[in-house]
């Protein structure tokens, strides 16, 4: 029964071509971190469990679609280096990809600012009170992206 569903789920994909297998930003992590002189200064498994996060987030914002999975890897490495205190390592990013300094710089800023953002947004309220100040509870909201979702054109041509 399992390998009958996964084969449907395989003819579904390749019939809508969606690469299931592309490289995310996720991918060049480990590549990356082990060609940076980090040893001795923190804790690499933190670096890339921060990382993680800031990719993780990224993913919900539609600024980073931008960046390619390398750009968005490297600047997330920068940023979870940045907030440990270990500022610097951009530049030895972009020789390891050879990625614009500027578009390093400009995504890592953006990072950084929607972090900022996300803190900003959880230790208040609507009314700009400290949400402990307030006992308030966030009400249910429908992301704006998943109200207008809408399926994929090609999906009504898929014929079995």
């Amino acid at each position: 029964m399992v390998i009958m569903s996964y084969s449907w789920e395989l003819l579904v994909l390749s019939k809508l071509k969606w690469d299931v297998a592309g490289v995310t930003a996720h991918d060049f992590l480990p590549l990356l971190l082990s060609r940076l002189p980090l040893r001795g200064l923190v804790n690499t498994e933190m670096v890339h469990r921060h990382a993680q996060t800031f990719i993780s987030l990224a993913a919900r914002d539609y600024e980073f679609t931008l960046y390619s999975a390398s750009t968005l890897a490297s600047c997330s490495i920068a940023a979870a280096l940045r907030g440990l205190g270990l500022d610097g390592h951009l530049a030895r990013l972009h020789e390891l990809t050879r990625i614009d300094l500027d578009c390093l710089q400009t995504c890592l800023e953006q990072i950084e600012e929607m972090v900022q953002t996300m803190i900003e947004e959880r230790s208040t309220v609507p009314n700009g009170q400290p949400r402990e100040a307030a006992g308030w509870t966030p009400p249910p909201t429908q992301d704006k992206a998943h109200s207008n979702a809408a399926t994929p054109t090609d999906v009504r041509d898929v014929h079995f």
